[in-house]
């Protein structure tokens, strides 16, 4: 399965590993071409265009990285299928590159740790800037991606939700918040095109559902 939109996580970890772009907050120009997701047609930063989804901006980043940079960290870190091809500003876009839905929670579990052969710093701020939603209950932290497949459309939302804890520290008798991660790789397909903006719009609450059913949150 193509990662899609996911694949930003990686993206953006390889951009700032790589130093092509230095931080969460570094913009890269609007191209002047119109896009029907009206939130494209700007200037953008790295934490902007992971939370608008914007393909254009990472197409840019990814041309910037290069093939041979993107293909050693993809070796470097088992991504998927490690493939890129000839295109190296589509291959996460068409057939090329694929990974499977527990591939990408091992992946994810690694970011969240820090334990992928990277800095600390790079995978801190691309933590950062996975985070979506913040209760006093959980942390959701999530990318979404949705591409065509076929005759179907193939949708994800992978990432991590943290329950939050309370508990009392045995020494120093003091409450302490803790964090309870689980993580997740939500993957189906839909036929129908008219179903897509639905699905847009449904599939958050979709993983939510899930979340509830285990009662991680309310």
């Amino acid at each position: 399965m193509c990662p899609a939109s996911t694949y930003k996580i990686f993206n953006s970890l390889i951009g700032l590993e790589s130093n092509v772009i230095p931080d969460e907050d570094y913009v890269i120009p609007w191209d002047k071409k119109k896009y029907d997701i009206e939130s494209w047609n700007q200037d953008l930063s790295l934490k902007d265009a992971f939370k608008y989804s914007a393909v254009p901006y990472y197409q840019e980043l990814a041309r910037r990285v290069g093939a041979d940079t993107a293909q050693h960290f993809l070796d470097t870190m088992r991504y998927g299928n490690m493939r890129i091809g000839p295109e190296v500003d589509q291959y996460w876009l068409n057939d090329t590159l694929q990974i499977t839905p527990d591939e990408q929670v091992g992946f994810l579990k690694k970011l969240y740790f820090k334990e992928l052969p990277l800095s600390d710093r790079a995978q801190r701020l691309v933590k950062e800037i996975m985070l979506q939603e913040e209760t006093d209950s959980y942390r959701f932290s999530y990318k979404t991606g949705l591409a065509p497949q076929g005759d179907v459309f193939l949708v994800w939302v992978v990432g991590w939700l943290e329950k939050v804890e309370k508990q009392k520290n045995v020494e120093t008798k003091e409450w302490e918040t803790n964090y309870r991660p689980y993580f997740f790789a939500l993957n189906y397909e839909t036929k129908n095109r008219d179903d897509i903006k639905k699905v847009m719009t449904e599939r958050i609450e979709l993983t939510k559902d899930f979340f509830r059913d285990l009662k991680a949150i309310e």
